[in-house]
C-alpha cells in the first residue's frame, strides 16, 4: 500500500495488451504474436525503457507519445514503481552513487600511491556492486552513475572518462 500516491495493489494477474494486439486464449496459440503494454523485467531491452530522476521518481526514456513511452509510463502505475518507499531507497542509491564518485574522483590523481589505490578499489567495488544487474536498484544506480558521467569544471562541461570505463566494465 502506498498511502502517499493512495493505491495499492500491484500487477497480479492483470496482463493488459498494447491495443489491437493478438491475445492467446487457447493451448496452442503463440503468446509471442501478444504485444504486451507492461515492460518485462526480463527482458533484455524493456528495462532500457525507464530510467529515475535524481530524487528517485521513475520517468520513460522515450518521448511522449511514443508505443515505448506509453508501455513505461503503464508499468510505472501498474507496479506502482512511484510510491514512496521506492522512490525514498532510490533517492538513497542516488545519493550513495553520487558520494562513490566524488571520492573516487578526490583519490585518482593520488591513485599511484598503493594505499589510495587500495582505497579507491574498495570504492570502484563497492561502485560496481551497486550497478549490477543482480543488486537491488541496480538500474537506478546505473541511472545515476551515468548522469555522473559529465561535470562542470570552469563553466565547461567535462567528460569522466575514467567513469564511463568503470562503468562499462
Amino acid at each position: 500500500m502506498d498511502d502517499v500516491n493512495k493505491t495499492s495493489g500491484g500487477k497480479s494477474d492483470h496482463f493488459p495488451l498494447c491495443p489491437n494486439s493478438f491475445r492467446a486464449r487457447q493451448e496452442g496459440d503463440d503468446i509471442e504474436l501478444e504485444d504486451p503494454e507492461l515492460l518485462d523485467p526480463i527482458d533484455p531491452d524493456d528495462w532500457k525503457l525507464l530510467t529515475f530522476r535524481l530524487d528517485g521518481h521513475p520517468i520513460p526514456t522515450k518521448p511522449p507519445g511514443t508505443r515505448e513511452y506509453q508501455r513505461a509510463a503503464k508499468s510505472i502505475e501498474v507496479y506502482h514503481l512511484h510510491c514512496k518507499p521506492l522512490v525514498d531507497d532510490r533517492r538513497i542509491v542516488a545519493g550513495t552513487v553520487q558520494h562513490l564518485v566524488q571520492e573516487l574522483e578526490r583519490l585518482r590523481p593520488k591513485i599511484s600511491d598503493p594505499s589510495i589505490r587500495a582505497v579507491f578499489k574498495r570504492l570502484e567495488v563497492k561502485l560496481l556492486r551497486a550497478i549490477c544487474s543482480d543488486s537491488e536498484y541496480s538500474a537506478a544506480a546505473l541511472s545515476y552513475a551515468k548522469a555522473e558521467l559529465y561535470k562542470l569544471e570552469r563553466g565547461i562541461q567535462v567528460k569522466r572518462d575514467w567513469l564511463e570505463e568503470i562503468i562499462a566494465a
